[in-house]
């Protein structure tokens, strides 16, 4: 049962997207107006992020100019299958570092055993400072989390709602990612950081340098987030249609599902996506029909006028040439119909891209450097993957938001006892993050901005200009994260 925590009519606050470039160092000792070592933002203040959200990630004017309102704030856990959380508390107590003081760096005092702070109790308390905002009349929703230790921001959309009920598969994708992408986390740069800050007081005198360090003390580094992304790059979204997999185009496909709305089986989300691509570029522009080898011609600009698919509903004519491609590109695709779902492999689909006249390089491993290089030459990029629980989904990455958050950092110095000798403000980061613009094939439902992080991190966070390669022991968090890359007529 879903526990509804809040019940607001706040209306939207604007927030313009803007850069503040430059890292501001401490003076080492006090904490400035501003910096806050407190690890949570406020459930106000996480309220008000959310209403600010619309002006910084919404696609269309309407949507931005809308007035939002929350219907409820709820914990994402209450969407979490709470088994996901065993495996990756157990691999973070393998490592023997107390995952609360490792963020940025920092290593556990001496003393401190994976038994002396539970890491699946950090991992199950970061995952519970979550929250999913719903906004009112079903226009959206937003992942937030209220932890500083994690960039603010974790998902967006501008439709739809998480719920209990909720069947959209790319949105469970990305919320049974979250335990793995908040372990991660915690433990991320003391796997990563080739030179950590240093203890810029190492005798603890002041100007004094007094006795030398203790090789036994441990330095423990901390950054939290200020909660305002500054957009510095916007990249499409290329696909301007918002397709599903029911009416109009599963019209012509002859599984019969009387449990369905349309008495069909669904068209095929690798279809829809591969059909959403074939939009953006208005391409082919006719097609063979197998079964009478007539030419049909594709009036693309008609289609695209159609955002959802209940628009073809008054043009018959647009209706049945859309549905009649769509049931030829499964076809050519060698798909599986079945009313509980409809799939084809992802190598059918680059044949069948192709076989209209497409270039492309090929089914290829995800990685985020894949996708960013065809979304800056203004491709769209067929994604498939494989969740935990469930069946195989297919979607299209047509867009991203890149930018940071100005992080304060601190760092405490401990005793080979666990007690703490001494604290700096050491001053303020950049870290930068990546928010890909996903179009799930879901007839719009739960479109947006999903941070890149929580799929397959290909590397250390970014920090200032700092490049970093992943560790050995790094692993992708979904199976079989394939695309199609460099997918063009």
């Amino acid at each position: 049962m879903r526990r509804a925590l809040w019940l607001v009519g706040l209306l939207l606050l604007a927030a313009a997207c803007t850069r503040e470039p430059g890292i501001s160092p401490g003076d080492g000792n006090s904490d400035p107006a501003g910096a806050s070592r407190n690890p949570v933002m406020s459930m106000e203040r996480l309220q008000e992020l959310a209403l600010e959200l619309p002006d910084d990630f919404s696609d269309g004017l309407s949507t931005r100019s809308a007035r939002r309102m929350i219907r409820e704030v709820v914990p994402v856990t209450d969407f979490i299958d709470g088994s996901l959380l065993e495996p990756f508390a157990a691999s973070v107590a393998a490592s023997g570092t107390k995952a609360a003081a490792t963020r940025a760096g920092g290593v556990a005092p001496a003393n401190a055993s994976p038994g002396s702070l539970s890491a699946e109790a950090d991992v199950a308390a970061t995952l519970g400072r979550i929250y999913v905002v719903n906004y009112e009349d079903d226009a959206g929703f937003a992942i937030l989390s209220a932890d500083r230790q994690l960039p603010s921001v974790l998902g967006y959309a501008d439709s739809g709602n998480i719920t209990d009920t909720m069947t959209n598969p790319g949105i469970k994708l990305f919320l049974e990612r979250l335990p793995d992408f908040v372990a991660t986390s915690l433990l991320w740069d003391s796997l990563t950081d080739p030179d950590p800050p240093v203890d810029p007081d190492p005798g603890g005198g002041g100007t004094d340098p007094g006795p030398a360090p203790d090789p036994s003390d441990t330095t423990v580094v901390y950054r939290y987030h200020h909660n305002q992304f500054v957009c510095t790059t916007t990249e499409g979204p290329y696909v301007k249609v918002e397709w599903g997999q029911g009416y109009p185009f599963n019209n012509r496909v002859t599984t019969l599902c009387p449990n369905k709305m349309t008495g069909r089986a669904p068209a095929g989300c690798t279809i829809t996506a591969m059909l959403q691509i074939m939009s953006s570029h208005c391409y082919p522009t006719s097609y063979i029909e197998i079964l009478d080898l007539t030419r049909v011609e594709l009036d693309w600009a008609t289609y695209i006028s159609y955002k959802r698919g209940l628009d073809f509903g008054r043009d018959p004519a647009a209706e049945n040439r859309i549905a009649r491609f769509t049931h030829m590109l499964g076809i050519n695709a060698s798909i599986d119909y079945g009313c509980n779902g409809s799939g084809a492999a992802v190598k059918n689909i680059k044949k069948t891209f192709e076989g209209y006249g497409y270039h492309t390089d090929g089914v290829m491993s995800y990685t985020w450097d894949r996708v960013r290089e065809d979304i800056d030459h203004g491709l769209p990029v067929f994604t498939a993957a494989t969740p935990l629980s469930g069946d195989r989904h297919a979607w299209v990455i047509d867009g991203y938001k890149y930018g940071y958050y100005l992080t304060d950092v601190f760092m405490d110095v401990y005793d080979a006892n666990g007690n703490l000798i001494r604290g700096y403000y050491l001053g303020v980061e950049h870290e930068y993050h990546t928010l890909a613009h996903c179009n799930w094939g879901w007839d719009g439902d739960g479109n947006g901005y999903f941070l890149n992080d929580c799929y397959s991190p290909s590397g250390p966070i970014i920090r200032d200009e700092e490049t970093g390669s992943a560790p050995a022991s790094s692993r992708p968090y979904i199976k079989d994260f394939e695309i199609i890359k460099n997918v063009h007529p």
